[in-house]
């Protein structure tokens, strides 16, 4: 029995809370249910932004004062920032890096930095801006007191990220599929968010990605 589950999200039927790593099972099957319909080269990439998409449910907040988890560990600091925009700060980027890498030469593409890089920007767009909201605009353009608050706590106390780092590792451990080794805190990225670096500065909104032209090739690649 893990001692601190994440819950991702209610249920209101039975009144049971779904654990994170039933959510994300069950998305994933679900993907599987639809992928025919999507190219190919994208499957990959989509089953790593749903593995990573709810990592920042890991926050007390969330688990405290959303999921009602009431007995969670560690219990501070409750400042609510969306958790799709901290899922990312919670992914080890060269690891996914070096995956991404492994799934274009698995399907015989280019495997460059440059293609490596482009597909990790949407993994982390995809991610992040799962949850759009009107207010998010604002929130990433500019320094967000909450987020930048939250970053700057967790700075100075090293023990908050070990524990939110083990939370996560004991509720993703499925051996057979490697989840967890994904998982790590980033801290170069949430100092510049303590300092005032606006959070799309390390994670471009979709509709900009899409724009561009490296963004098209994605697209459209078959």
């Amino acid at each position: 029995m893990k001692e601190n589950r994440i819950f991702a999200k209610s249920n209101r039927t039975e009144g049971l809370n779904i654990a994170l790593s039933e959510h994300i099972t069950d998305a994933l099957n679900i993907f599987e249910s639809i992928k025919a319909k999507i190219p190919a080269h994208l499957h990959q990439l989509i089953r790593l932004a749903i593995i990573f998409h709810d990592l920042g449910k890991v926050l007390p907040a969330f688990q405290i004062k959303t999921i009602k988890n009431r007995l969670y560990k560690p219990s501070s600091p409750l400042i609510n920032v969306p958790h799709s925009l901290f899922s990312v700060l919670l992914i080890e980027e060269n690891k996914v890096h070096k995956k991404i890498s492994e799934i274009l030469q698995a399907q015989d593409q280019p495997r460059n930095d440059q293609s490596t890089n482009d597909y990790l920007k949407f993994l982390f767009s995809a991610i992040a801006y799962h949850h759009w909201r009107e207010t998010f605009s604002q929130l990433i353009s500019s320094y967000s007191n909450e987020l930048g608050e939250l970053c700057e706590e967790l700075e100075i106390q090293e023990e908050m990220i070990c524990q939110l780092e083990k939370n996560l590792h004991e509720e993703l451990e499925k051996p057979q599929d490697g989840w967890a080794e994904f998982i790590k805190f980033n801290r170069e990225m949430a100092r510049g968010l303590s300092k005032g670096v606006p959070f799309y500065e390390y994670v471009c909104p979709p509709y900009q990605l899409y724009f561009c032209q490296s963004g098209q090739k994605l697209m459209t690649q078959s």
